[in-house]
């Protein structure tokens, strides 16, 4: 009777230290393995950056991808372009907010300010295309030539980079936190990742 006692006490005492232990230990797992929406974020904003529009895909209410943004298509000149644009691309992804099964994660992006570099590229992609015209021996085609021009200047070490903060509005779906894209919120995302590029436009 007293060793049916004794074993009864020690069990519930041993439970009641392991039940934290497994709660904490359950929660770190799913924390590393993207269960809360600033780790979806992250990963999104990541596969992004690595255009892997399946990745993406992932992260995405519905998974699918004309969502975000169309397929890269890595062999065009465009999306060669685009690579060196965000491979300069650095974010921090803030602490999210959570209500029940939505959440908002603010992210701080810093992009290459592409309004200002067509400002810079322009002046001389207009001077080689007039050269062009009066050199009958030019071969070169003032598109690639401007993509030559505008690549250059990526690379610079000084070219202009700029700051935005956007906003991503996620949903808890079957346990997994995904990004819920909305019309204003798509373009939002891609004002924060080409600078300010819809200025260009008046948008």
């Amino acid at each position: 009777m007293l060793f049916a006692i004794w074993r009864y006490v020690t069990v519930k005492k041993a439970t009641r230290i392991l039940i934290p232990i497994m709660i904490l230990l359950v929660s770190t797992m799913l924390a590393g393995c993207g269960g809360s929406p600033d780790k979806t974020v992250a990963r999104f904003l990541d596969a992004f950056r690595a255009m892997d529009s399946a990745k993406m895909s992932k992260y995405v209410v519905g998974g699918d991808e004309s969502q975000v943004v169309a397929e890269f298509k890595k062999d065009s000149k465009s999306d060669q372009l685009l690579s060196k644009i965000l491979g300069k691309m650095t974010y921090k992804v803030q602490k999210p907010v959570i209500s029940n099964d939505t959440a908002t994660v603010s992210v701080i992006i810093t992009c290459v300010d592409v309004p200002e570099l067509i400002k810079d590229v322009a002046p001389k992609a207009v001077g080689q295309a007039v050269s062009s015209l009066f050199n009958k021996n030019s071969n070169q085609d003032a598109g690639e030539s401007t993509m030559e021009l505008m690549e250059d200047a990526i690379r610079d070490s000084s070219v202009e980079m700029t700051t935005v903060n956007t906003e991503f509005a996620l949903a808890r779906e079957n346990g997994k936190w995904l990004i819920d894209f909305s019309d204003t919120s798509s373009r939002s995302f891609i004002k924060a990742v080409t600078g300010n590029v819809n200025q260009i436009f008046g948008n």
